[in-house]
């Protein structure tokens, strides 16, 4: 019989290349992102290269909002999966609030000011 990782370590695995993936195309966003903005200060611009830039740029911001989406719900998922079978206890609910206002409420404004509710 062979070795397998089980699902708990294959889930911390896929997790932690998510963030080197996050990692890396965030690097080459803001790279396109300063092109971008250094074209945009030259007297004459080359309007292919502003364009491919732009572009890729867009693309590059398109994936990340995607993937935050997907992750959201896989989030929301195993949040209603602990909720629904009493996994989750007061600490936890404290632990998660602030993460999933932000992520699933949109509650990242800095110049907001959000209630903060009371976990007991």
């Amino acid at each position: 019989m062979s070795n397998k990782l089980d699902s708990f370590n294959k889930i911390l695995l896929a997790t932690a290349t998510i963030n080197y993936m996050a990692s890396a195309l965030e690097g080459v966003r803001k790279d396109y992102q300063t092109i971008v903005s250094i074209n945009s200060k030259k007297e004459t611009p080359d309007e292919f290269s502003d364009k491919v830039m732009k572009e890729g740029l867009e693309s590059k911001n398109e994936m990340m909002a995607e993937t935050l989406k997907k992750l959201c719900d896989v989030i929301e998922d195993l949040g209603n999966y602990l909720d629904g079978h009493d996994i989750v206890c007061a600490i936890d609910e404290r632990i998660y609030t602030v993460p999933l206002n932000i992520l699933l409420h949109g509650m990242d404004e800095e110049e907001k000011h959000y209630k903060q509710e009371e976990v007991v």
